[in-house]
This record gives structure tokens, C-alpha cells and sequence, in this order.
């Protein structure tokens, strides 16, 4: 559920396969998309369909957890540094293309 104090445009879609819901999303003339959750992102990854992550760390020590990306079958390919941008509040966003070319899986 999309909670309300969130713009009208936020909307949650599910279908399949990442594959098909990117088809489903460009049949509606989407360019792009915001995709969250470890798992999530891995599986559109794995079906080459992120080619740029924006990533966010917050000056928090959680301790141990789960990786974000990582784990079996975990998605492997060079990130191409695109910006690193600091804020005040000490969040740390930064930028990467995901390159396809360079290697296989």
C-alpha cells in the first residue's frame, strides 16, 4: 500500500517476471522506475534491466544484517561511478551505470 502522504504518481505494481513488468510498464510509455527491496532489485539485475543505481547510506551502525545485494546467486558486474553527493544531515547518495559489457555473469 502506498501510504498517503505520497504523491498520486507513486503507485505499486507487481506482475511475474521483472521482465514482464517492465513490459507492462513501457506499454504505458514509462521510461523509468523506482525499484526497492534487496531481492527485488537482484531479480530486475539479473534480467539486465537496471542500468543505473542510485544508492543511499545513512551514518547509522546497525550491526550485523543482510546484505543488500549480496548472498547466492548474487549479481555481479563493474558500476561505473557517475556522482557522490554529501549532505548536512550525514546521508551519503551516490551514483553508478551498471555495466553490462565488461564481463559476463
Amino acid at each position: 500500500t502506498v501510504p498517503d502522504w505520497l504523491p498520486s504518481s507513486v503507485q505499486v505494481r507487481s506482475a511475474p517476471s521483472p521482465v514482464d513488468l517492465w513490459k507492462d510498464l513501457e506499454g504505458q510509455n514509462y521510461k523509468k522506475a523506482y525499484i526497492d527491496g534487496g531481492k527485488t532489485i537482484q531479480s530486475f539485475l539479473n534480467a539486465g534491466l537496471v542500468h543505473n543505481l542510485k544508492l543511499s547510506r545513512v551514518p547509522i551502525l546497525l550491526g550485523e544484517g543482510i546484505p543488500l545485494l549480496g548472498g547466492e546467486g548474487a549479481f555481479q558486474r563493474p558500476l561505473k561511478h557517475v556522482s557522490t553527493n554529501a549532505y548536512s544531515n550525514g546521508f551519503v547518495t551516490t551514483e553508478y551505470d551498471v555495466d553490462y559489457d565488461s564481463c559476463e555473469a
